[in-house]
């Protein structure tokens, strides 16, 4: 890449100092890192339909025509982050929206430009621990505005997310919202989905760019943010105003916090609509006592224990250490181990003779998912059974709560019911928080609930047979399937 800024902060847990280099890719195969980050994040915010992309790289008309020049943030040989701007006329804003405020008619075309498909990793040098997103967007931003005063470019459009742009609002950033009077995209154009995600409203902006540069040196001068080393190279200081504006914070979801989760993750098991959903995944796996069984993450191993009582040996894979020590402190019978299933599974081929999982593939990325069927398929053996559950999508937690209560009543009686609430009360609303902060620190990647039918098109590519019809399960709030391997 050829560089044009750099800057080096301490990231919690690190002893050496982290240096992240912003400038143009000057390579192939950056460039071919760079989209494949935009397939990445846009796959995992569901802005695109992911499997439309064999080779797993996001262009569009304005890359493959050569109208952009790209700015990157690399670490070491991870890009990071990556920006573009493009040269047209009209500019994409332009075709989208059908401008009332500002008029724009009296720039020439080469006075302003558009900014888009600003991508950001969750960059983790160590365990529970982020590169500040912020720092990434900052720099990116700087390189551009120092590009386009070099270019006598003045005006600049975009169209961004509503939670961006609160972000920006946030740390006052100057930018203006475009008024318009409509608002036109083809149910063909790539980033239809983008635009219709309503709970994250597209906005449309525009940036008088004098007035961004005067807000990045405003800040790069500021000496309580700053150290200044050079022209283009900066040193990030540690203090409340950096964490503010940056959000250089350790993550929540640490060691502890998992500890603290599966240690109430397990009264779940009280709950009768899950207590249905484990039923209904052993009824259609049916094991046997001889049979060699895998749980694709296994969590606590409130499954796994399960299919064991009848005879059965079950092997358990989770990312999660803690989940994986507490299932080990079931005494199960079969090897458990830490891994991850998005990883090739660290068994032979025709391994298993029936494979379960159970609401755990709906926290994979949509781009990931394919490959994860496909090993499933890999370590299952001919005429093997596989029965998966997922969480489906308008999942509503409390519907689970609520059922319980209702069949509680229905099959124990008030007293009993009650006397369970208060019993399990502190555990129920710790879940409930548990699960708040996980959404709130997996947001930016999001949780991809199952859409209706969705689960059975990847046991199909996968190449399983005799699939089932979607089941619905825990309350409604899941989709199960089942099929079986070729033999």
């Amino acid at each position: 890449m050829k560089v044009l800024k750099k800057v080096d902060l301490k990231i919690s847990n690190i002893k050496n100092t982290i240096t992240i280099y912003f400038g143009i890719p000057d390579s192939s195969e950056e460039l071919e890192k760079m989209f494949k980050l935009r397939f990445k994040i846009y796959s995992q915010k569901n802005y695109i339909e992911s499997h439309k992309y064999t080779d797993q790289q996001e262009k569009d008309e304005y890359d493959t025509n050569n109208k952009c020049i790209y700015f990157i943030a690399k670490i070491d040989n991870h890009i990071v982050g990556s920006v573009r701007v493009i040269h047209d006329n009209p500019l994409p804003t332009e075709k989208y929206y059908k401008f009332d405020k500002p008029d724009l008619s009296h720039l020439a075309a080469n006075q302003k430009c558009e900014i888009g498909r600003l991508v950001i990793d969750k960059y983790n040098p160590v365990e529970y621990t982020y590169l500040p997103q912020g720092i990434v967007m900052f720099f990116l931003i700087s390189c551009i505005v120092d590009y386009t005063s070099k270019n006598n470019i003045n005006t600049a459009l975009a169209f961004i997310k509503t939670s961006l742009k609160n972000k920006m609002k946030k740390r006052k950033m100057p930018f203006h919202i475009i008024q318009y009077s409509d608002f036109q995209i083809n149910e063909n154009d790539v980033l239809y989905k983008y635009f219709s995600q309503k709970k994250d409203p597209v906005v449309p902006v525009w940036f008088h760019l004098k007035d961004f540069k005067v807000y990045i040196n405003k800040l790069l001068n500021n000496k309580i943010i700053f150290k200044k080393i050079d022209d283009n190279h900066y040193y990030l200081k540690n203090n409340l105003i950096t964490n503010f504006i940056f959000k250089r914070s350790r993550s929540k979801l640490d060691s502890q916090f998992w500890k603290k989760y599966f240690t109430v993750y397990d009264t779940l098991n009280n709950l009768i609509p899950y207590q249905n959903l484990i039923q209904t995944i052993i009824k259609h796996a049916q094991p046997n006592p001889e049979d060699k069984i895998l749980d694709a993450g296994s969590g606590t191993g409130n499954l796994a224990v399960k299919i064991e009582k009848g005879g059965a040996v079950v092997y358990g894979i989770d990312i999660s250490k803690e989940g994986v020590e507490m299932h080990k402190s079931k005494k199960p019978k079969g090897e458990v181990i830490v891994g991850s299933i998005t990883d090739p599974l660290p068994f032979p081929d025709n391994y298993f003779d029936k494979i379960v999982s159970n609401n755990v593939l709906y926290t994979i990325p949509r781009f990931k998912r394919e490959f994860v069927y496909k090993e499933l398929y890999r370590v299952l053996k001919p005429g093997g059974v596989i029965v998966i559950s997922n969480i489906k999508k308008g999942f509503k937690p409390v519907k689970i709560y609520s059922d319980h209560i209702k069949e509680s009543i229905k099959s124990y009686g008030y007293i009993y019911t009650i006397k369970q609430i208060i019993k399990f009360i502190i555990p129920t609303l710790k879940i409930f928080y548990y699960n708040f902060l996980i959404k709130k620190e997996n947001k930016s990647g999001g949780y991809d609930f199952f859409e209706p039918e969705e689960q059975k098109k990847y046991l199909e590519k996968a190449g399983f047979v005799d699939i089932s019809p979607d089941i619905p399960t825990y309350s409604n709030q899941a989709i199960l399937n089942y099929a079986r391997k070729t033999n």
